[in-house]
């Protein structure tokens, strides 16, 4: 139930592979997100910035977009590597149009991203 522990445990093994350890990450997060979503938010919530936080959050955002992507949308701005973090607010932004078309603008105009990054996902709301 410690995503820490399980964390440290595996992640002993495979130290030497960056992308086993950002697999695991996320794999961890998928499986805490089932059993206690606040708990997994304020685990990555504690992270440190980099490419392990990043999966994490992938993870957790892969399992709240659906049911909601306002919340999608912010966790997926506070993904570090620039590339993932478009991607994942693009997803966040597409389910949020499917759900609720009104609000899409008004979320990426609030939400805490550069004008870059408004302008580009302005444009699925425009198209």
């Amino acid at each position: 139930q410690n995503p820490e522990e399980a964390v440290d445990w595996l992640g002993k093994s495979i130290m030497e592979d960056s992308k086993q350890l950002d697999q695991l990450y996320q794999d961890v997060t998928n499986t805490y997100m089932r059993f206690d979503s606040i708990a997994a938010s304020e685990w990555i919530a504690g992270l440190e910035t980099g490419p392990q936080r990043d999966s994490a959050v992938k993870g957790l955002v892969n399992n709240i977009v659906r049911y909601d992507p306002d919340s999608a949308l912010i966790w997926s701005s506070t993904i570090e590597n620039k590339s993932s973090r478009m991607n994942m607010m693009q997803s966040s932004v597409q389910q949020l149009l499917q759900k609720d078309p009104k609000t899409a603008e008004s979320a990426i105009l609030d939400a805490d991203i550069n004008d870059e990054e408004k302008d580009q996902l302005l444009k699925l709301v425009k198209s």
